[in-house]
């Protein structure tokens, strides 16, 4: 094992801000991107998790629509 100096520390990704908070029911948000529409899937359902709200997904067309429904 070779113990190195001085090297950087990558950048971490910045830190998405997603709308969960701000949607009523009956809100919808799209994402078209597939990697973020994953991601906004299981964010929106852990954040339900964490303040009793609920959410449907649901992919039209290659597009991840997020209604937030209680």
């Amino acid at each position: 094992m070779i113990i190195e100096k001085n090297i950087p520390i990558p950048a971490t990704a910045a830190k998405t801000d997603w709308p969960w908070k701000d949607m009523q029911v009956g809100d919808c948000v799209k994402f078209d991107n597939r990697k973020t529409a994953g991601l906004a899937q299981v964010r929106c359902h852990a954040h339900g998790a964490k303040t009793g709200t609920k959410f449907v997904t649901k992919t039209i067309d290659g597009v991840m629509h997020i209604w937030r429904t209680a």
